[in-house]
């Protein structure tokens, strides 16, 4: 599990690293000593994102949900009314 998330860290940091060189000019290229930092900040960031994402979206399903038995209760009580 470990040699994965290094992976993955050494893989996103090759990545970031290329990005920020792509936008910097030759003459100030960042370090490659900074891979494994920047692949480690990334994946961190990714998952920080991931969690607001399920954060937000089981925010939605509660609002869903207290809706649909908002909904149910106006139902039930039409129906009684009527009957």
């Amino acid at each position: 599990m470990l040699s994965f998330i290094q992976t993955a860290a050494e893989l996103l940091g090759r990545a970031l690293v290329w990005l920020i060189n792509l936008l910097l000019p030759a003459s100030h290229e960042v370090s490659s000593d900074l891979v494994v930092p920047l692949g480690y900040l990334g994946l961190l960031t990714v998952v920080l994102f991931l969690f607001g994402m399920l954060q937000a979206a089981c925010k939605v399903i509660w609002f869903l949900v207290g809706l649909g038995w908002v909904l149910m209760v106006v139902r039930i009580v039409l129906e009684a009314l009527q009957g």
